[in-house]
């Protein structure tokens, strides 16, 4: 049963849509509004955004590497920028969200100019009249992330080291303890 509060809370929300649009109109169209905001977006969003049909042909990016140029990555292959061994990870990730229709997730670095890029990359299934049309991946830079994990587990290897050398050290130190005590007990 819907009370008379969230009958009148519905046209409030109505009433705000119709009104923003008015507002919106004297400015530009709607389509141009929302185009501005969605463009803005795109082109503001930290991620980069792949559009790839089922195969894995990129149909729209938002953002490319400086080594690219989005123009020549449209109508390209996902797997090309992907190295090698990483393929199947990819593949898999496609292949799961196709026959689960849910978002996957993995992980994989790229190489370029010298440097190691860490990605997390999220594929997302796009789907129109209950039919997968095409792919969205979501790819976040976690390099730095990535970089604080190894320079944490370095130290936690040091870390250890350091512990084993203490117990070394305790274990001498208790035996010369031990040798002190008996030593003074004999003279």
């Amino acid at each position: 049963m819907v009370t008379q509060e969230g009958n009148i809370r519905e046209q409030k929300k109505t009433s705000q849509f119709w009104y923003d649009i008015a507002e919106w109109e004297e400015g530009g169209t709607v389509v141009d509004i929302l185009e501005t905001r969605w463009r803005h977006l795109w082109e503001s969003v930290p991620d980069h955004i792949l559009e790839i049909d089922t195969q894995g042909t990129i149909l729209l990016i938002n953002k490319v590497l400086p080594q690219y140029e989005i123009k020549n990555v449209i109508g390209s292959s996902v797997f090309s920028y992907v190295p090698d061994h990483h393929h199947e990870a990819l593949r898999k990730a496609i292949t799961d969200a196709l026959e689960t229709r849910e978002m996957h997730q993995y992980e994989i670095p790229t190489f370029a100019g010298g440097a190691t890029t860490w990605w997390t990359n999220r594929i997302v299934p796009l789907i129109h009249n209950n039919a997968i049309v095409t792919l969205l991946i979501i790819a976040t830079n976690v390099t730095s992330i990535k970089e604080k994990e190894q320079e944490l587990s370095k130290q936690n290897l040091q870390l250890k080291a350091l512990n084993k050398e203490l117990k070394t050290q305790a274990k001498k130190l208790r035996f010369l303890e031990e040798e002190n005590t008996r030593l003074k007990a004999k003279f």
